[in-house]
């Protein structure tokens, strides 16, 4: 459904609302669907984006985690709804973290959640890091 509606000129938000439309009359009862949806203009390096999501993203950017918030519900539980969109200008060296709630509500063997602060300082530290270097050994395993 969404490759079916996606393009250039259809912007994030109206994707969203056109997708969840159709959905909510097809989708199991108690059910929905996480979706972030985003265009990148690689001139301007503009990101305009609309979240349908559970979690909203982060970007990373000089050490802070900023959460882009613009959307609206989860797809397939609310029919006719509308979805607001936010633009961004990305810049060298952010980053767009994009994850589910199972990341945030990971449990270690104690049951202890992962959580959502300890994400960002991770994020944060990350931002310093090669990628290579970020998925060691030290980071995230255990911890």
């Amino acid at each position: 459904m969404l490759k079916s509606v996606a393009s250039d000129v259809v912007a994030p938000s109206d994707l969203c609302a056109r997708v969840n439309n159709v959905i909510c009359h097809n989708i199991v009862a108690h059910r929905f669907i996480s979706c972030f949806y985003a265009l990148l203009d690689t001139k301007s390096r503009k990101l305009s984006y609309a979240n349908a999501v559970t979690v909203r993203p982060i970007l990373t950017r000089d050490g802070s985690c900023v959460r882009l918030k613009e959307g609206g519900p989860v797809l397939g539980i609310f029919p006719d709804r509308l979805y607001m969109q936010d633009e961004i200008e990305l810049r060298a060296g952010d980053c767009l973290v994009l994850f589910t709630d199972g990341v945030t509500e990971a449990r270690n063997a104690e049951g202890k959640e992962f959580g959502e602060e300890r994400l960002q300082d991770l994020l944060a530290v990350g931002q310093k890091l090669h990628a290579t270097e970020f998925a060691g050994p030290h980071y995230g395993r255990g911890q």
